[in-house]
């Protein structure tokens, strides 16, 4: 519970007397490595004004941030996935693999792209150039990509115990930020969604964490 309500105080950003922020570490905090073989605005966002059946999601990046998430890499990298990627109209999908054990090579074809790495020293450019980011369901990593205003596909890690994860995904795909699946329904949803129905994230919303409070408590 503790967990769960500082990742609420640090995305809503709220501060009071014994709930702090979340001391999330952001992109930009990544150390640097390469992977061997192996943010008052309208209330849609320009940049979410593209369905998941158009051609517009060129480049996808997935990042499993600080940690490992093998999972998730694994899910986005079979033939599958890959397909429903090139359905989109993704030519360029760039992997940011962590500490993990599964680490894809790097290739390029007259139709496709994978670029493999495991950290940056930053990884906000990736963000930048991404018209869809697949993330795992880490605090730091939701933010920075909503508040860049990018499409989000949130991966939950379903072999976690308590999965504080999933119930931040949840309340951040009811408030309509997101999409969230787990592994084995990633292709699910690539086929699924559309990116058009998305929200812009406004930080700092007090009501949204109160009813969040309510929800969990059962007030």
């Amino acid at each position: 519970m503790v967990i769960c309500i500082s990742l609420f105080s640090y995305l809503y950003n709220i501060t009071s007397p014994g709930i702090s922020g979340l001391k999330a570490t952001p992109f930009g905090d990544l150390s640097s490595g390469k992977c061997g073989s192996s943010r008052g605005r309208s209330s849609r966002h320009p940049l979410y004004h593209r369905s998941a059946s158009s051609s517009a999601m060129n480049s996808v990046f997935a990042t499993v941030g600080t940690t490992s998430f093998d999972d998730l890499i694994a899910a986005v990298t079979t033939p599958e996935a890959t397909q429903a990627l090139q359905d989109l109209g993704c030519r360029k999908l760039v992997l940011q693999v962590g500490r993990g054990k599964e680490c894809p090579d790097s290739f390029s074809t007259a139709t496709f792209t994978q670029e493999v790495f495991r950290f940056k020293s930053s990884l906000s450019e990736d963000v930048k150039k991404a018209d869809l980011v697949i993330s795992h369901a880490g605090a730091g990593s939701c933010l920075e990509v909503l508040e860049a205003g990018k499409p989000l596909l949130v991966v939950i890690n379903d072999k976690l115990m308590d999965n504080h994860q999933l119930e931040l995904a949840r309340q951040l795909h009811k408030d309509g930020h997101l999409f969230y699946c787990t592994s084995r329904t990633l292709v699910e949803m690539l086929k699924s969604m559309d990116v058009s129905t998305l929200k812009p994230f406004l930080p700092g919303q007090p009501e949204k964490f109160a009813a969040f409070l309510d929800s969990v408590i059962g007030s």
